[in-house]
């Protein structure tokens, strides 16, 4: 039940960031609750990764894993911290624009190595898709199908400009295809660790995989919602929500991480007791 519990942090955040959106939308404190609120959610993400590593003794390659993502949440208040200085509509200086494509670009590579060696971490231990290969490939073309639905446009279109001269938008190819890559990651992984009896492994993939889902949509959204007839101020608003919901996912994993460590041992000290969970269902329950 208390795993269960931690679905609510996602929906609360996600609510209070839609709630004050809408209160302030008309106000003159609309620009300044933007600033607060995109502060807090990376902030929020970071301590999920935080909360995660620190359930791990000095070392441990899951320990390492988490601090790598809990970085690169980091380094997207730096990237926010980047200024975008209007010469007139729709132009920034090169410089800040090159400079932020960087900031983001290496904070999306840092999230996916982060994630490879979680999924490495576990995979250490026997935590192995359950099935034959054929279907092992399976889950993976369905997430990649799903993958390409809602991404697809935007990497085709950003991939275009890149060819055409707008060297810019490689940095929007590498965004997405990092959210992408994340999920074909960790989502075969999540069905492995349902697989065990009680699931208690799967909590953390769990909301690592919704939380790379509402990454994905707010790919989607900000390159497809103008086509939908959605306005700037909608797709701003509904982008900081799903960023939040994103956010409090990664928080709702590492607290379930910390959780799950502390299920098997009040004071974990090496991997060896994730292997012992796997070994020995009854410790799941």
């Amino acid at each position: 039940m208390k795993y269960c519990a931690l679905f609510g942090l996602p929906v609360v955040c996600g609510l209070g960031v839609l709630v004050g959106y809408l209160t302030f939308m008309d106000t003159d404190y609309f620009s300044g609750f933007f600033l607060v609120e995109r502060f807090f959610s990376r902030l929020i993400a970071i301590s999920g990764g935080v909360i995660a590593a620190s359930a791990f003794g000095k070392g441990e390659p899951a320990r390492r894993a988490w601090i790598c993502i809990a970085i690169s949440m980091l380094v997207f208040i730096v990237l926010d911290a980047v200024p975008s200085i209007g010469l007139q509509p729709g132009e920034t200086f090169a410089s800040s624009s090159v400079a932020r494509g960087l900031i983001g670009s290496t904070s999306n590579v840092l999230y996916v190595i982060g994630v490879w060696l979680l999924v490495r971490t576990w995979r250490l231990v026997g935590l192995e898709l359950q099935g034959s290969r054929s279907a092992r490939w399976a889950v993976v073309a369905v997430v990649i199908i799903l993958i390409g639905l809602i991404i697809g446009p935007a990497v085709r279109a950003d991939f275009g400009n890149f060819v055409h001269g707008d060297f810019e938008a490689i940095f929007g190819v590498i965004a997405n295809l990092a959210d992408g890559l994340t999920l074909v990651l960790v989502a075969p992984l999540l069905l492995a660790a349902v697989s065990l009896r009680g699931g208690l492994l799967s909590w953390p993939y769990l909301f690592l995989t919704v939380g790379q889902l509402f990454w994905l949509l707010l790919d989607g959204l900000l390159f497809s919602g103008p086509g939908l007839g959605f306005s700037d101020l909608t797709i701003k608003i509904g982008g900081e929500v799903l960023r939040c919901l994103a956010s409090a996912s990664l928080l709702s994993a590492g607290l379930a991480q910390r959780l799950v460590v502390k299920h098997v041992d009040s004071n974990p000290t090496s991997l060896r007791v994730m292997a012992d969970l796997h070994q020995n269902h009854e410790l799941i329950g």
